[in-house]
């Protein structure tokens, strides 16, 4: 087992697999200091990967059929999109990327443990196809062997669980800075690696830039309560006050499958939504043209967090955050 300074990740010679528990002694026996990320390992990997335990629990009866080589372990993706988009996936991608760099290993399939806290709670487990690998399925009742397994190591918080790699590290409210601190060059350089890798997945590489303003809706049956959607008087109004160059389009995202969004965001520049997890999105905006969004507070919230303005600061797009949408009328000119 290695684990060098400075990286956060784990890497394991092998262990053993069987009904979702890993057995491995190395794993089950290690002991850390207090200092981050080591702190609350085992509690960490209890709640958010699956129950470890002894080799020498494995059942007796149980031979191993299978096994596999150069596995990246990773933890179920967060319900919030934004979350699985940047601070889970990002995260997975660049770690992926050192191991590369550190260990001169390609890694071949990633196998997402089923978790009790996130698994099942959303559709997002085929995204962790758009790192280029193929998952890892496994038969709860069968015995596998993993070697060269590595794993994630992450601080334990709260409500969700970072990384001093993503984007967000330092511009989110009430969570602390973690380090080492990653500068803003190499921060926009792994963005746009990922970027490129999201669009090869979905062969979307060659596009065209479309001229119209995007208004991003949310389906008002789920969230138009909470103050995130756009009525008939708000769209009518943006339309008044919009360039008649421009074309409104409105889309539902959740009415689009996931290739097409990332298609959306790639070939548009111009985008107006309420404070989500749609501004995620951004991560594929052409570079080769300006990219604008309008990000508008919550009807019924007081403050907005500052993780979507570092994120377009990072790539280089306009961002306006505004507190109500009567506000888009003051930047409009700029906007277009």
């Amino acid at each position: 087992m290695d684990i060098q300074d400075n990286l956060d990740f784990l890497h394991i010679d092998n262990l053993y697999i069987f009904n979702n528990i890993i057995y491995c002694n190395k794993l089950f026996n290690m002991k850390f200091n207090d200092t981050e990320p080591f702190s609350n390992y085992y509690k960490y990997y209890k709640s958010h990967y699956v129950d470890i335990l002894s080799e020498d629990d494995l059942p007796v009866n149980k031979m191993i059929k299978n096994s596999f080589s150069n596995i990246f372990i990773s933890r179920p993706l967060h319900p919030c999109y934004c979350h699985t988009i940047i601070d889970y996936l990002f995260i997975n991608f660049c770690i992926i990327l050192d191991i590369k760099k550190n260990f001169n290993i390609n890694i071949n399939k990633i196998y997402v443990t089923n978790s009790r806290r996130y698994y099942n709670k959303n559709n997002f487990y085929n995204l962790h196809k758009l790192l280029g690998l193929d998952l890892l399925n496994l038969d709860k009742n069968i015995c596998y062997k993993l070697d060269n397994v590595f794993f994630p190591l992450l601080g334990l918080y709260p409500s969700i669980e970072w990384s001093y790699r993503s984007p967000f590290n330092g511009f989110y409210e009430n969570r602390k800075l973690l380090y080492p601190i990653i500068d803003d060059i190499t921060m926009t350089d792994n963005l746009l690696k990922y970027k490129h890798q999201i669009l090869k997945h979905y062969n979307l590489e060659n596009k065209e830039i479309n001229n119209n303003i995007i208004l991003i809706n949310r389906n008002p049956y789920k969230y138009g309560t909470y103050g995130r959607y756009f009525s008939k008087d708000d769209i009518s109004f943006i339309r008044s006050i919009i360039d008649n160059k421009y074309t409104l389009e409105v889309i539902v995202l959740e009415d689009l499958e996931h290739k097409n969004q990332i298609k959306l965001f790639s070939e548009n520049t111009k985008f107006i939504c309420y404070h989500g997890s749609a501004v995620a999105n951004l991560i594929v905006a052409n570079n080769n043209y300006k990219t604008s969004i309008i990000e508008i507070k919550w009807k019924n919230r007081n403050t907005m967090n500052h993780c979507h303005e570092r994120l377009c600061s990072l790539l280089n797009i306009n961002y306006y955050k505004l507190n109500s949408i009567n506000e888009v009328n003051n930047i409009i000119h700029k906007f277009i």
